[in-house]
């Protein structure tokens, strides 16, 4: 095997490591954006929900006024209840959504350390591996030409 084509052999291996790198690379943007637009998603429907609820406390509120003009302090007293409950489920919604968006995070995190991080260390692994054989292939060359120098020094 040649100078040449050992160097042709590293640039290949060269090439197609980086291009996995890059492909590696992509992967990651995807699924970034994919939990990007699921969170972004999540958070929509939570807003429309919440609105929603919100909508449905002013009616039931205003219906209850209207009713009841005459027992203020009784619907008050409901009123006020209800307001509590509506503030509890929303705290537990976005304890929820915390909960939830702390566990997608740590998932990722551990995604990322444990299978990134490896196939980053085998790529790295395998490019000390590359280097070495040219290293010995490079003192094999050296040696082979002494010899034929020798050789040649011989036969003159």
């Amino acid at each position: 095997m040649t100078d040449q084509q050992i160097m042709e052999q590293f640039q290949q291996m060269n090439r197609q490591t980086t291009e996995q790198f890059q492909q590696m690379n992509e992967r990651m943007d995807q699924k970034f954006q994919q939990m990007n637009e699921q969170t972004d998603q999540k958070f929509q429907q939570m807003n429309e929900q919440m609105d929603q609820k919100f909508q449905q406390m002013n009616q039931q509120t205003a219906e209850q006024f209207q009713q009841m003009d005459q027992k203020f302090q009784q619907m008050n007293q409901q009123v006020t209840e209800q307001f509590q409950i509506v503030l509890e489920e929303i705290d537990k919604s976005e304890q929820r959504t915390s909960q939830l968006i702390l566990q997608r995070i740590s998932k990722l995190e551990m995604k990322i350390e444990h299978d990134v991080t490896k196939k980053i260390e085998v790529l790295f692994d395998n490019y000390k591996l590359t280097h070495e054989k040219q290293w010995e292939l490079e003192r094999r060359v050296d040696k082979l030409e002494q010899i034929v120098e020798a050789l040649q020094n011989k036969t003159a």
